[in-house]
C-alpha cells in the first residue's frame, strides 16, 4: 500500500509540475507575441512619422517657392515702375 501511495503522490506532483510548465509556456508565448506586436508598432510609427514629415516638407517647400516667386515678381514690378535714382 505504501508503494501505491508514493506512486500516486509522485504522479500528482508530476501533474502539478506539468501544469506549472504549461502556464509558464503560455506566458512566454504571450510575451513573445507582445514583443513582436510592439516592435511592429514602433516600426509603423517610425514609417508614419517619416511619411508625415516628408509630406509636410513637400508642402512647406511648395508654399515657400510660391511665396518666393510672388516676392520676386513684386520686386520686378517695383523696378519697372520706380523711377531711377541719381547718385
Amino acid at each position: 500500500m505504501k508503494a501505491g501511495k508514493n506512486a500516486d503522490e509522485e504522479i500528482r506532483l508530476l501533474l502539478v509540475e506539468v501544469a506549472k510548465l504549461e502556464v509558464a509556456s503560455r506566458r512566454m508565448e504571450e510575451t513573445v507575441r507582445n514583443s513582436r506586436f510592439h516592435r511592429r508598432c514602433l516600426i509603423a510609427s517610425a514609417v508614419l512619422g517619416l511619411a508625415l514629415g516628408g509630406c509636410f516638407c513637400a508642402w512647406y517647400t511648395h508654399n515657400y517657392r510660391k511665396v518666393l516667386r510672388e516676392y520676386i515678381a513684386g520686386l520686378e514690378i517695383q523696378k519697372k515702375y520706380t523711377p531711377p535714382t541719381r547718385n
